[in-house]
């Protein structure tokens, strides 16, 4: 898609990419012994993406990761570099992808992790479809479009 636009090759574009990566300096991560961490990718295609680790309090990227995977052992180190800077995690949001899971599991066994809402919200309306053929999916697609305005406990429970 990219390539169509800039009128390069998927190629020119991947080595050009490469080259900004490799001179690319990792953020500085702000100290936060309660660190509530974001961590998501941002993917483009199917081969590569960006690690992105936001810290939900400081509205600060605290670290982020060129990769071609979700690979846990790469979010495992990135986790304990972040530990190593004192970025200390009390909580961490993800779309609940298997590496992620993993990796907090090795390096933060006791913290809660939960799934992001939108991610939730996201699947549940690609499940459903459009137009659910089902009394059950008709009726649980309006609901699952209520998902994202919640803020508080209270509405959650509601």
């Amino acid at each position: 898609m990219l390539s169509s636009f800039s009128k390069r090759s998927d190629k020119t574009i991947r080595k050009t990419i490469h080259w900004f990566l490799n001179y690319l300096q990792l953020p500085d991560p702000k100290v936060n012994f309660d660190c509530h961490l974001v961590l998501d990718a941002t993917w483009f295609g199917r081969q590569h993406c960006f690690l992105i680790y936001g810290d939900a309090d400081l509205k600060h990227t605290q670290w982020w990761r060129y990769a071609t995977s979700e690979n846990s052992d790469e979010i495992i180190q990135d986790l304990i570099n972040l530990k190593k800077a004192n970025v200390i995690c009390s909580s961490i949001t993800s779309d609940g992808g298997g590496g992620i899971r993993k990796a907090v599991e090795m390096v933060y066994p006791n913290i809660p992790h939960q799934r992001c809402i939108t991610h939730v919200q996201r699947l549940g309306l690609t499940l459903l479809t459009r137009n659910p053929k089902t009394q059950a999916g008709q009726e649980l697609r309006p609901l699952v479009k209520t998902i994202t305005p919640i803020e508080n406990k209270p509405q959650r429970d509601e």
